[in-house]
């Protein structure tokens, strides 16, 4: 509960909301409720006892009612819990917006200033269905965790009970809060192990750490199906690749994995940059003109990114990598005073960022507040989320990867999952949101093609399933089938075959081969294959690049202060259609994963401060 308290505190400060409240006791005026997400209220299941109070929160406590009063609960009812919510001292109700509380699995309504909630359930079911327990595993602490609940329930509403032959299905939510944030690893295995009897499959992760102690227990010790939605180490994978037996149940949703997380980012970088030198207000004429800052957060997933891009990415593209700065991913405006001074004494232009946690909504109050006159892009999670409109001038600029954008249809379903969770949540989903969602028609296609709810039978078929994705398609690379140990103990590649079935034809544009014949007759011979290794194409993890229908986009908050929007603004076209393949290649916009010269229709201009022109000019 402290953990809950000081995230809450750290991120108000961040923010520099002056909240509205009464003074408590001691003079101090108490701070208006700011956790929206109201944990512990178990949605109604048929023959289930209701719960009579929340989980308790450190800003509140929480009495349950049920109309209708069954206990236990009857099969095919619409029951309503009415939560009656009681601020504990130093905070107050008064202040909170209509409609501010939400409930997993229900919607939720309260009037201004009230701590009494109206949370409406979908009907219990019918006697003869059959319940199949997910457990999500996620901090409930953070938007991470809430979105995945939110997510996953947001589909389960949408499948309802469905049929495989002669039974009747339908899924059902058990909340695992794993605490990723505290660093306890030892706790989140404890959360895990005491409800991992009681649920058929699991969903979740956030931390790389703690989703590796989670697959410990989930696949390894009990064989059960584990869908990832937001840890991206590689090393979740590589177990995968390395013990096959164990770990056959694992498969990543999202995010790419962290070396193409990485990658994205420097692409998005990179697009940021072409357009700076193709822009006749600016100075720069070459990439030699500018000067990149990585700003990135102490976390493992993080390391390796920060590494590639200091070794590999920013040397090959040919501008000044003129610092590196690695803030806890919990620091407040206040801690990167130093490194804002640092990119100010270095000239920097632009900041990459790699960054999912609260440092990312400090970061941009600290850069605005000190007036810095850069470009930030990269990965910035806290951007994802609709409270970084509150930031108001501060959140404008911002240019993150992210899974989504309004008005970019990435698929067949990212705009009805846009539409339908927004309109319950008032809110645009983290990333983990939207894998939860994909994962729950995952499971449902799985369960229906094979006829089958066990956990092996299930991991067999989903790689045979061609499905959208909320950010594009669920498509997974294969083990790899060629054994490069002689070069590297452990180290494979994908055969020529294998690449092929995902990319097609665009391998033969970029090796410039007649056919799969040549490409075949080559991989080897002209050492195509060291291209394509695993790590990074590690098994089971979902496929990178274009040619696949994978790339997600970039958003940047654009508009004024009063009303900061999000749009895409990634990828972009920077060259003419029909630019000649050799041309594209030089300007880093076709490489062997797809051709990145174009434009989602929807995709706005990049929107560039007056303060950079100003500055920069």
């Amino acid at each position: 509960m402290k953990k809950v308290l000081y995230l809450i505190i750290a991120s108000l400060l961040v923010m520099g909301l002056v909240l509205a409240g009464c003074p408590s006791g001691n003079g101090v005026e108490d701070q208006t409720v700011t956790i929206a997400a109201i944990p512990g209220v178990t949605p109604p299941a048929t023959g289930a006892t209701p719960k009579a109070t929340i989980t308790d929160t450190a800003q509140y406590t929480g009495a349950i009612s049920w109309a209708p009063a069954d206990s236990p609960f009857k099969a095919d009812t619409i029951y309503t819990a009415t939560i009656t919510l009681t601020a504990k001292s130093g905070f107050t109700l008064a202040g909170v917006a209509a409609n501010f509380f939400t409930v997993a699995g229900a919607t939720a309504s309260n009037a201004a200033g009230s701590g009494t909630v109206q949370a409406v359930f979908p009907a219990t079911l019918p006697e003869a269905a059959t319940i199949i327990k997910i457990g999500v595993a996620g901090d409930m602490s953070v938007p991470h965790g809430v979105n995945m609940m939110q997510g996953a329930q947001l589909a389960i509403d949408q499948i309802g009970p469905f049929t495989v032959g002669a039974n009747t299905y339908v899924f059902q939510l058990v909340e695992m809060n794993t605490a990723d944030l505290s660093g306890d690893i030892a706790a989140t295995k404890l959360a895990v192990e005491a409800k991992i009897a009681d649920v058929n499959y699991v969903i979740g992760g956030f931390r790389t750490e703690h989703t590796t102690v989670m697959q410990e227990v989930i696949c390894e010790d009990n064989g059960k199906l584990f869908l990832g939605l937001g840890a991206g180490g590689v090393g979740l994978t590589s177990k995968v690749q390395a013990d096959f037996d164990n770990y056959k149940y694992f498969f990543r949703l999202l995010p790419i994995n962290d070396f193409f997380l990485v990658t994205s980012a420097f692409k998005i970088v990179q697009s940021v940059i072409l357009t700076l030198l193709q822009d006749p207000n600016l100075p720069f004429e070459t990439m030699a003109d500018i000067n990149v800052y990585i700003l990135a957060e102490q976390a493992e997933w993080a390391t390796p990114a920060v590494q590639m891009a200091e070794g590999m990415l920013l040397p090959a593209l040919g501008v000044n990598h003129v610092g590196t700065a690695r803030p806890s991913d919990r620091a407040a405006a206040g801690d990167l005073s130093a490194t804002i001074a640092d990119m100010a004494a270095k000239d920097t232009h632009v900041v990459m960022t790699i960054m999912a946690g609260t440092v990312g909504f400090s970061w941009a109050a600290a850069r605005a507040g000190a007036g810095l006159p850069v470009i930030s892009a990269g990965i910035n999670a806290m951007a994802h989320m609709t409270a970084f409109a509150q930031l108001g001038a501060a959140a404008l600029g911002e240019i993150t990867l992210d899974t989504t954008a309004r008005d970019v249809q990435l698929s067949s379903t990212t705009q009805p999952f846009l539409n339908a969770f927004i309109a319950k949540h008032n809110a645009y989903p983290l990333y983990t949101g939207c894998s939860a969602y994909d994962s729950m028609y995952l499971l449902k296609a799985a369960i229906q093609q094979t006829g089958s709810l066990s956990s092996a039978d299930i991991a067999a078929a989903i790689p045979g399933l061609d499905l959208p994705a909320v950010s594009g398609k669920m498509a997974f690379y294969p083990r790899a089938a060629i054994d490069l140990g002689s070069v590297q103990p452990g180290l494979r590649a994908l055969s020529a075959a294998q690449a092929y079935a995902l990319y097609g034809d665009h391998l033969l544009a970029f090796y410039e081969e007649p056919n799969f014949a040549g490409l075949e007759a080559n991989w080897l011979a002209k050492n195509y294959v060291a291209q394509w290794t695993s790590p990074p194409h590690l098994p089971q993890d979902i496929a990178y690049g274009p040619a696949i229908g994978n790339t997600a986009v970039a958003s940047q908050w654009q508009g004024t202060a009063a009303a900061p929007i999000k749009v895409a603004v990634w990828p972009r076209q920077h060259a003419p259609a029909g630019t000649p393949v050799a041309t594209l290649k030089a300007m880093g916009l076709f490489d062997k994963w797809g051709n990145w010269n174009f434009q989602f229709a929807g995709t706005q201009p990049l929107f560039i401060p007056q303060a950079f022109y100003d500055k920069w000019g």
